[in-house]
């Protein structure tokens, strides 16, 4: 505790501040993020396989009725391609992207700012430690005799800290922002696997008349 209250009281200390705060946002967004995808309503597998059968048995128009009472993350695009299916292939495949598309930003919001503290904590962390080394050299420069290594040492330690602390902040916002936007790359493209397939599928059994 001594040792800490040191540290806050060196002219580096005060970049531990900017620190703290780094790490207290950088917590509330992963808990945010990890917490938005655990309650994320996907589509197990063996359900894909089901809507997939509906559709090649009672037509894609029912399978997409299944699909939507499910009510996945990307309902909205379902909702648009069932509404297009008797339009040109094309123009509800587009549709059905752009609401598709507007559901993954929904699922990375915020992920940015993961990013920024990753690459902001860091440097606030070597900051402190220039500022702690410049003000050891000071106090070298001014001080006449031999110089005790136990004070050099102490004083580099106690710079040095802002930086590991920066890095400890900065390591897990990368490792979870990583994870999240594997996630949710994982998940929209199962759902655009699906939705392709489903419009396929209205094509096959002439569900779309041309226009």
């Amino acid at each position: 505790m001594s040792d800490l209250l040191t540290i806050f009281l060196q002219p580096a200390g005060i970049v531990l501040v900017p620190l703290f705060v780094c790490s207290v946002i950088a917590l509330a967004l992963i808990a945010d993020r990890g917490l938005a995808l655990m309650r994320l309503q996907g589509v197990s597998q063996s359900r894909v396989l089901s809507v997939r059968k509906t559709a090649s048995e009672k037509g894609a128009e029912e399978a997409l009725n299944e699909l939507q009472s499910d009510e996945p993350f990307y309902v909205a695009a379902v909702k648009v391609l069932k509404d297009n299916l008797h339009t040109d292939k094309t123009l509800r495949e587009e549709a059905a992207s752009l609401e598709l598309q507007a559901a993954g930003r929904e699922l990375s919001r915020r992920l940015t700012g993961l990013t920024t503290i990753a690459g902001l904590a860091p440097l606030l962390g070597l900051l402190g430690t220039v500022i702690g080394l410049m003000v050891a050299f000071q106090s070298l420069e001014g001080s006449t005799g031999p110089v005790e290594p136990g004070v050099v040492a102490g004083g580099l330690w106690q710079a040095m800290i802002t930086t590991v602390i920066g890095l400890i902040i900065a390591v897990p916002c990368l490792v979870c922002h990583a994870w999240f936007r594997s996630r949710i790359r994982y998940r929209m493209a199962d759902a655009a696997a699906l939705l392709t397939a489903l419009s396929l599928a209205a094509d096959m059994q002439g569900g779309v008349h041309d226009t």
